[in-house]
């Protein structure tokens, strides 16, 4: 994990490179598009690794502290915000404010459609675990009816062979 949030890391940092350079020397957004798609592919998995490695309570996120972690990740979502903003003025300086609004708002209906489908999904992902360990219970309890009868029959053949054997005497 922590190679993979490197890497995650390494390539948001190559992409905030090209961004901020593009910006810098005032190129059209639309001549900026791949660097752009590029900054938000990279913000994208490094957003995933950091909730995974959050969701999961992995350990080995980052070497080090507490504090050390917190801060890294405190640090990346900090560059995130500050180059959002830097594309959005970028847009505004070049007449397209509308168009950089309707990129966030879209943004924002395909984030819930895929929060939906997320939650649907682990929706269906406990209804299956609960479903196997119902099964799995079910499956004990009919094993300890037949353990339970299973005793009992062998304690009824004692019983009856040993009243043949105390009636003979």
């Amino acid at each position: 994990m922590i190679s993979e949030i490197a890497i995650a890391i390494k390539a948001l940092d190559t992409a905030f490179t090209l961004v901020h350079r593009g910006i810098e020397k005032k190129k059209e957004v639309d001549q900026m598009s791949a660097e752009i798609r590029g900054f938000f592919r990279s913000k994208e998995v490094v957003e995933k690794k950091i909730t995974e490695a959050n969701k999961n309570d992995s350990d080995d996120l980052f070497l080090g502290s507490a504090i050390e972690e917190a801060i890294s990740v405190s640090q990346q979502e900090e560059r995130i915000k500050k180059m959002m903003a830097r594309i959005g003025d970028h847009y505004s300086n070049q007449g397209k404010s509308h168009i950089w609004a309707e990129i966030k708002l879209d943004a924002k209906k395909i984030q819930r459609k895929r929060d939906l489908k997320a939650a649907a999904e682990e929706k269906k992902l406990k209804a299956k675990k609960l479903a196997a360990s119902k099964k799995t219970a079910k499956q004990k309890k009919t094993q300890d009816y037949l353990i339970a009868f299973s005793v009992l029959g062998g304690l009824l053949i004692i019983l009856f062979v040993m009243i043949i054997f105390i009636m003979r005497i």
